[in-house]
């Protein structure tokens, strides 16, 4: 048997419901599942309308509060990629400097518990810094930058070559 509703219709009705339900004095779900035990209510008609508007109004204010936390996605987003590119140009320089390999492996099976990661959401003279050291004793560097529709999210993994503590440096958006 097929569901009377999707997950989305479900989140949005345990949103409204409650309000609508102490405002009208119906439940949403009662009314889809059992309309007949309403078709007798006086001014049945009104109140559903009512219901509508509230409803609509509702999810009018909600698509409105997710629009305004996409716009922040976006700029993250946007600030994540200039800090991919900086990050990303220093660690190309130093790789070609140093002489170590800089791989984008489509899979990396390792044991993460002993990985010391570094957040950053600034490139400064400090993450140079870091970066410049941590390539001059890294075996390799495996490169997980990921892309978010046009964007890109630098994660690094700096493989030490002594093999006892990987340094990861990863974006903070």
């Amino acid at each position: 048997m097929a569901d009377l509703w999707s997950d989305y219709t479900e989140l949005l009705l345990s949103d409204i419901e409650p309000e609508l339900k102490a405002k009208y004095g119906i439940a949403i779900r009662d009314l889809l599942n059992n309309p007949a035990k309403y078709a007798n209510t006086n001014d049945i008609d009104t109140v559903i309308s009512n219901m509508k508007e509230a409803a609509n109004g509702a999810i009018d204010d909600r698509e409105a509060s997710l629009k305004d936390e996409q716009n922040n996605l976006q700029k993250d987003a946007a600030k994540a990629d200039v800090l991919t590119a900086q990050i990303g140009q220093a660690i190309s320089a130093q790789a070609k400097q140093n002489k170590v390999p800089v791989v984008k492996p489509m899979l990396f099976a390792r044991d993460e518990s002993g990985d010391e990661v570094v957040y950053v959401d600034a490139v400064d003279i400090g993450t140079l810094a870091l970066v410049e050291r941590l390539m001059a004793s890294a075996l390799y560097v495996a490169d997980y930058t990921t892309t978010y529709q046009n964007y890109k999210v630098g994660d690094w993994v700096f493989i030490s070559v002594s093999g006892r503590r990987n340094v990861i440096i990863r974006e903070c958006m």
